[in-house]
């Protein structure tokens, strides 16, 4: 079978992200995969990892040759001129969207997500589009979900938004259409060693310069409490724009925090490798791949009260979620995580063993088949 994968991939995308290892996993189901670049930068074919990827514009005029297409389209408005290509030409479209399931339209306010409505302009705008339920703000990303035979989200939570927001606009034929697949985490993750004995690190990886997506502003003082409440715990940060998050920290690290710029994948997991507790304080996040990484190393993970990293850390099982986006409700449960390791509660074994079985390429394939069965008649 011969499937197409639509993303806005270029030359400096992720590896382990979901723009290569989601079309690797339908090419180790056999089929002839090839990954169609939406991102005008890319002017030549490339290939990665044995995938080959080619620029849209050498396939627009031959959409129909394919025999599925799946669309990593995050909702974004751009694509939907190809998408409409696809589905003229007659080929079954999968639709990816990368997304906590609201659109970006949140049909009832959710104040653990949103800070007060003044606090600065994006949630102001959040709160004025739920008081406006015009559907022009949804509208395009809502033809997504129409032109598509199904549409893929990364956690439970993000399908009920989904589905809320369907049924709020009247499309509740297109509700069936909604499935939930994680996304998968590289090979080398599944195969690196379990380390049984960790020592008392906790680590925290993100893109520390989006301070309002994810958390820079309370990962510091999350950490100044956990220095103070804890002296045997040693914490490492790791990520674009640390030097905001140790600036806000000061003189308080006590030679306990490690600041490291954006390293490479490998050894990113390395420092996973070695923790008890990933520390993930955003505030908004439609699948952390940091977070499943963390949980295939054995790690634990303290999270905000976000849909998939509720679902990643297993409503408590294998974490922490801190009840509110609060630095006091986040300190809270990390010290609460670090007691379930001091009391023998948490396993390296039993974490990784758990989310290796579900996050692994061969186990998503599975789902991944089943969903193209469904889709190809």
């Amino acid at each position: 079978m011969k499937v197409a994968v639509l993303d806005h991939y270029n030359g400096g995308t992720a590896p382990h992200k979901d723009s290569i290892t989601t079309p690797l996993v339908l090419q180790s189901l056999g089929h002839a995969v090839e990954l169609l670049s939406c991102d005008p930068t890319l002017a030549a074919p490339v290939s990665i990892q044995g995938l080959h990827i080619a620029p849209i514009s050498q396939w627009s005029s031959h959409l129909g040759d394919f025999d599925c297409a799946v669309a990593i389209s995050r909702f974004d408005h751009s694509l939907s001129n190809i998408l409409r290509g696809m589905k003229a030409a007659g080929v079954p479209l999968i639709v990816k969207g990368d997304t906590d399931g609201t659109l970006g339209f949140p049909l009832r306010p959710n104040y653990l997500r949103i800070r007060p409505m003044l606090d600065d302009p994006a949630n102001t705008f959040r709160h004025l589009k739920w008081r406006l339920p015009v559907r022009h703000w949804v509208g395009r990303k809502l033809e997504h979900v129409e032109l598509a035979d199904r549409v893929v989200v990364e956690s439970p939570g993000a399908a009920a938004n989904l589905g809320q927001v369907l049924h709020h606009w009247g499309l509740d034929p297109h509700l069936s259409k909604v499935r939930f697949i994680p996304n998968q985490v590289a090979q080398e993750v599944i195969d690196a060693p379990i380390q049984n004995s960790k020592p008392k690190a906790v680590v925290s990886v993100g893109r520390w310069d989006d301070m309002r997506c994810k958390g820079a502003d309370l990962l510091a003082p999350v950490v100044r409490n956990l220095l103070q409440s804890r002296n045997d715990y040693t914490v490492t940060i790791v990520g674009s724009g640390v030097g905001e998050v140790k600036r806000r920290l000061g003189d308080h690290d006590a030679g306990r925090v490690r600041f490291i710029d954006e390293v490479d994948f490998s050894e990113v997991q390395k420092l996973i490798l070695d923790a008890r507790v990933v520390l993930v304080p955003s505030r908004l996040e439609s699948f952390s791949f940091v977070s499943a990484e963390a949980l295939c190393a054995g790690a634990s993970l303290v999270v905000t009260p976000i849909e998939s990293l509720n679902y990643l850390a297993g409503g408590g099982l294998w974490g922490t979620v801190a009840r509110d986006f609060s630095a006091a409700a986040i300190t809270a449960a990390l010290l609460s995580e670090i007691e379930r390791w001091e009391t023998g509660q948490q396993s390296s074994e039993a974490i990784a063993s758990f989310w290796r079985g579900r996050l692994a390429p061969s186990s998503t394939a599975v789902q991944w088949s089943k969903l193209l069965r469904e889709v190809i008649v």
